[in-house]
């Protein structure tokens, strides 16, 4: 599993953009997407896996001064696969 995640600063809050890419036979099921510890949405692919997501949002979370962030991206495989995570961490400019 392969995931680009690129975070840009907002006027209000943080833009992210995701892209989560399967390798192999590997398929992708379920998508969990967490911010500092808040659950941001969740793409259920139950009933057509897909080997490739992307995904954005706009002013996600709070923003400020050398504030900290955490986003964790949960990806869900097939039954005989194993739950595989991206992260990312950053903090805001002064």
């Amino acid at each position: 599993m392969r995931f680009n995640i690129a975070v840009q600063r907002a006027l209000i809050g943080n833009d992210l953009d995701i892209q989560i890419d399967a390798d192999g036979d590997e398929q992708i099921v379920k998508v969990i997407y967490n911010l500092d510890g808040f659950d941001l949405a969740n793409d259920d692919y139950t009933d057509n896996p897909v080997v490739s997501s992307h995904r954005t949002f706009s002013q996600a979370g709070d923003a400020g001064p050398k504030m900290l962030h955490k986003l964790i991206v949960q990806v869900q495989g097939s039954v005989d696969q194993p739950t595989k995570s991206g992260a990312r961490v950053w903090n805001d400019s002064p």
